[in-house]
Order: C-alpha cells, then structure tokens, then sequence
C-alpha cells in the first residue's frame, strides 16, 4: 500500500505522519527504543490526565468510557476492549491505528516503537480507579504481541 493510500485509508492528518513518522525517524539515527518511547509514553499519558481535568472532562472510572474518550481525543483508530478475570485487552486494529511507527513513519526494525501501552497504563492509572500493570509478551518482553490484523496490549487489573 503506498503511503498516499495510507493517508486516505486511515483519514491521517498531519499531526498523525509528524507523530510517527518523526518517532520512526529517531529509531533510524540510533537514539530511540521501546524503553526510551516506553518513559516518554508513562509521562506523556500523565499530562493526558492533567489535560482532561484542565478541560474539566472525566469519563468516570469504567475501563470501556475511559479508553473510548482517550480514543475520542487522540483518534488512534479502532479499538476495542476485552475483560476478563483480572485482566483487560487492548486490542488496535492495525491498519486503522494513525501512529503507528512501522505502518504510517515506515520504521525498518524489527520489534515494536509503540507508544500505546505505556500511555494508555498511565492514562488509566490517573483517570480510573484500578491500578493497570502492563504485562509484558515473550521472552523479549514486547509490550504487545501482533495477532492477526490486531495489536493486543495487555495489562492486569487490581483494585
């Protein structure tokens, strides 16, 4: 798919190529890696937090509402939320997410740069009244494993 079908596709703006494409860019001169975009994401969900209660928005503390107006302000694509026993779900489809370093900055690497797993945990943890803890995939420990056309981020839940 070329990138022009990509814009249209996925309805990308320009925030959305400058935010990719720039994290993909870091990556290519050697400074960047999941750890760095991990610390970014932590902080950068913290001030997502503060900037709801500045514009006096709380979607109260269900998991599906809080997620959905992160998703509302942001539009990283379609997402949806799975619970069960503890635990909760994320899953991105793919092809609609608009930051995506590999799928819209077209990062060469082989893991993942994704600044979701982090930002949503912190996004969670300032907004919701649960504790989120990402789990981490694999003997690489990625923040998020690709099944299909989705990326799943998975986080458990406590009181």
């Amino acid at each position: 798919m070329g990138f022009e079908e990509k814009v249209k596709d996925r309805e990308l703006n320009a925030e959305n190529v400058f935010i990719a494409s720039f994290i993909a860019g870091l990556n290519e001169f050697g400074v960047l890696n999941q750890a760095i975009v991990d610390f970014s994401a932590e902080r950068a969900g913290r001030y997502l937090v503060d900037y709801m209660k500045a514009v006096g928005c709380n979607p109260g503390g269900d998991v599906e509402k809080v997620l959905n107006k992160l998703n509302e302000e942001l539009r990283i694509g379609r997402v949806k939320v799975e619970k069960e026993n503890g635990k909760v779900k994320i899953k991105i489809f793919s092809s609609s997410c608009r930051f995506c370093p590999k799928g819209i900055g077209e990062a060469e690497l082989e893991g993942t740069l994704c600044p979701f797993p982090k930002l949503i945990e912190s996004f969670m943890n300032g907004l919701c009244e649960l504790n989120f803890k990402l789990e981490y995939q694999g003997l690489e420990r990625c923040p998020l494993v690709k099944e299909g056309d989705f990326c799943i981020i998975s986080y458990e839940v406590s009181s």
